[in-house]
């Protein structure tokens, strides 16, 4: 026998003996392609696909809150700045030093906002759509108390809509200081 008839021999064989594997029944006398159809290989896939969608939602949304939380304190810092600014200047007009302490009108509070503003970078300025001072000054006591209303942009996909409810969260921060008097006129 010469190699050449050597190899077609094992060539047929061999694909009988395939043909020969798919008609076998297996022990619980179904077929391979049946076998196929019920096996547990390739399982993973499906289960990658069910498992994805909530873990990104998980992780963008913890992102959203690391965002949120990080605002929330350039918030609070730029109240801070805000406040003190209040207690030491005075902007002609601003009602907020006026005398007769009955009179409320906050007719311009905008250096405040300009305050709280300069104290933050440019990208957290920017995530700030609104800020909105509601100060208040108790002459008796000797106590500026400045409130900082905020609307912060939650720009994380996904994250933004489990975390913030949309694509904005108000956020509000207070500072207290003393009141130092009015020593520097704007």
């Amino acid at each position: 026998m010469s190699l050449a008839t050597m190899g077609q021999d094992r060539r047929a064989s061999a694909s009988l003996s395939t043909d020969m594997q798919l008609k076998k029944k297996t022990a619980q006398g179904r077929t391979n392609a049946e076998s196929f159809l019920h096996s547990s290989r390739g399982a993973v896939l499906p289960e990658f696909a069910v498992v994805i969608g909530p873990l990104l939602a998980a992780f963008f949304s913890l992102l959203q809150l690391t965002q949120i939380y990080v605002a929330n304190i350039v918030l609070k810092n730029a109240t801070l700045v805000a406040c003190r600014a209040a207690s030491v200047t005075q902007s002609a007009g601003d009602g907020f030093h006026n005398p007769d302490p009955n009179e409320a009108a906050y007719a311009n509070v905008g250096y405040l906002v300009d305050a709280a503003r300069a104290s933050m970078t440019e990208s957290d300025r920017a995530r700030f759509q609104s800020i909105t001072p509601v100060p208040t000054i108790d002459p008796v006591s000797g106590v500026v108390e400045l409130r900082l209303e905020a609307t912060f942009h939650c720009t994380i996909p996904l994250g933004s809509k489990v975390a913030c409810g949309g694509d904005f969260i108000p956020l509000r921060a207070t500072a207290v200081v003393p009141y130092h008097g009015v020593q520097y006129e704007l």
